[in-house]
């Protein structure tokens, strides 16, 4: 747990401007969506412009986030100039190899053409007669090329302008690009069965898409894909493709996947009980369920002046869910530091998913992309904008019912996670034995002057900061300490508020 709240500890800048792709994502959707955008008010080349401009900006931003990750673990090695040019080297040469390796035939959606990386013929014999390009790896080959990077450029110093130093730099390209190449290579054989699993499970959940079951299938893995960068793997045959359901217009010309055809029949005016089924809970997770787990990780906060540092983001966070449509960055966080209430929020995901099947309740996604990676299915906007169809009221109106439920499970679900069911604190003699063990190396309880908690840290305010064994704090499991004047902020993660009440209680029983 320690070892994973610490890569978060690391990620919090990439994540951060993940964020704020999300949320240009959401403003340029909110100038240039056909149906509800400004430029239905306002047409001009200005707002065409910001409203493209912010949106390539955006796009480019997520579509690169597993790179720009990569980035930000490879430099927080040692000689970080030579670990973050081989790993960079490493990664098109990881990505690279995959494209040479026999492989059965996957969809055109399982592959990336990673800035630009492909050929359009090759001499090679089992290439030959088709455009070849990288797997799609997502967050996964992330992971690999970091790793691979770390072990070949772990030797020794690199800095220096001798020869010796030379070589030493020399010595971690050319090992970090073959121990990718080779890696490329075997993922480039095992991965395609996983992609081809994928494969079969989407063909499975469109052969029944009217069953409960099936829509808690597709809702949980949905989820679970977003987490790694993946979830092409499964949004794109089901929303734009015939495995999606299909439906043929009044010209005679079929629309295919659910997106397409929730569009096109919502444009004739036309809509049926099926079109709009796999986006119905997006509207409940991101307008109701993922705000109200910001503000409940919020109210965990004891201290008033650190809740008031953080309430501005907490109110960013929540306009970023409302109208960006995508939960990514606090995914990624609840995974990290809180696994448990990570794996509650598949599981809730695939319950409103079969809930809504089982209530007949549609509310599809206007599409005006076919990229899933910068689909913005679920805002606020486009719920508002439904208003105008009156044979969507019923729809609608449990839509907001079950938001309002889910938002009050939420909140009430992140603070018992936070006050009772914090990893790394399940074992009671544990936990008192780390409390003890933090009052005395702060300077013991009669040192301690304030002690407060938020989701992840804990903030001992103390009389003498001379006497605090910063060191043996560390030892204990947090993952970095800062001082302000007299202040410690102790990142413990999710147990922080749990250690909270140790020393209070501790306190409480001295007085």
């Amino acid at each position: 747990m320690q070892y994973m709240h610490s890569y978060f500890q690391i990620l919090k800048f990439p994540l951060i401007v993940i964020a704020f792709a999300c949320f240009l994502c959401g403003v340029s959707n909110i100038i240039l969506h056909p149906a509800y955008g400004l430029v239905t008010i306002i047409a001009n080349d200005g707002v065409f412009l910001v409203g493209e401009l912010l949106g390539i900006i955006a796009r480019t931003i997520l579509m690169y986030a597993p790179l720009l990750i990569l980035l930000r673990l490879l430099t927080q090695k040692k000689n970080s100039s030579v670990t973050v040019g081989a790993g960079i080297i490493g990664y098109f040469a990881f990505h690279a190899a995959t494209m040479f390796v026999p492989a059965p035939v996957l969809p055109s959606y399982a592959y990336n053409a990673l800035f630009n990386i492909g050929i359009t013929s090759s001499s090679v014999s089992y290439l030959s007669g088709s455009a070849n390009y990288p797997l799609l790896t997502g967050m996964v080959g992330t992971i690999i090329v970091t790793m691979l990077t770390y072990i070949a450029c772990r030797t020794g110093s690199h800095h220096g302008i001798g020869q010796a130093s030379l070589l030493k730099q020399t010595d971690a390209l050319l090992k970090t690009v073959i121990y990718c190449i080779l890696a490329g290579a075997v993922f480039g054989v095992i991965w395609p069965y996983f992609i081809l699993f994928i494969v079969r499970l989407v063909n499975y959940i469109s052969s029944d898409l009217g069953s409960p079951f099936n829509m808690i299938l597709y809702g949980i893995t949905d989820r679970f894909l977003q987490l790694f960068h993946l979830n092409a793997l499964i949004r794109q045959p089901l929303w734009y493709s015939p495995s999606g359901g299909l439906w043929t217009n009044i010209a005679g010309a079929t629309v295919v996947g659910d997106a397409n055809v929730w569009t096109a029949q919502l444009g004739a005016g036309t809509l049926t009980s099926g079109a709009g089924r796999l986006f119905v809970p997006y509207y409940v997770m991101n307008i109701f369920a993922i705000p109200a787990m910001i503000w409940g990780m919020y109210s965990i906060g004891t201290s008033k002046a650190q809740r008031a540092k953080v309430q501005k983001l907490c109110i960013v966070g929540t306009l970023i869910s409302m109208i960006s449509g995508t939960t990514i960055p606090l995914q990624i966080m609840m995974f990290m530091v809180s696994p448990l209430l990570f794996f509650f929020h598949l599981g809730y995901n695939g319950f409103l998913y079969g809930l809504f099947s089982t209530l007949h309740v549609n509310l599809g996604y206007l599409t005006i992309d076919t990229n899933t990676v910068t689909a913005i299915p679920g805002t606020l906007p486009e719920l508002l904008s439904y208003l105008k169809y009156t044979s969507l009221y019923r729809n609608l109106i449990i839509v907001v019912i079950v938001g309002v439920i889910s938002a009050i499970v939420y909140f009430l679900a992140t603070r018992l996670y936070f006050r009772h069911l914090s990893t790394g604190l399940i074992i009671r003699d544990e936990g008192e034995k780390m409390v003890k063990q933090i009052i005395k190396y702060i300077g013991g309880q009669e040192n301690i002057k304030h002690v407060d908690a938020n989701a992840t840290s804990l903030m001992i305010t103390v009389y003498d900061k001379e006497i605090v064994h910063e060191r043996e704090l560390m030892d204990l499991g947090s993952i970095s300490i800062t001082r302000d004047e007299n202040v410690y902020t102790l990142l413990y993660g999710a147990k922080s508020y749990l250690l909270h009440k140790g020393i209070i209680n501790s306190l409480r029983t001295v007085v």
